[in-house]
């Protein structure tokens, strides 16, 4: 098993956990099962609200978003 798919899967075991999101998320336009479909949760919960303020304030575009 090639890194990048070990990765997947230790992403989708704690995805639910962790992040208590459901996967299939879209990535380039395709459902994936290790991508999150709130891509918010990405951020850490301290500071979700004020990093989101930020970048909007600062007019900064998410990575593919």
């Amino acid at each position: 098993m090639r890194y990048r798919e070990s990765e997947r899967k230790k992403a989708i075991k704690i995805r639910e956990i962790l992040m208590r999101d459901p996967g299939d998320g879209l990535f380039f336009k395709k459902k994936r099962e290790f991508v999150l479909q709130d891509a918010v949760l990405n951020l850490w919960a301290g500071i979700r609200m004020d990093a989101q303020d930020y970048f909007e304030r600062n007019e900064i575009a998410w990575w593919m978003g």
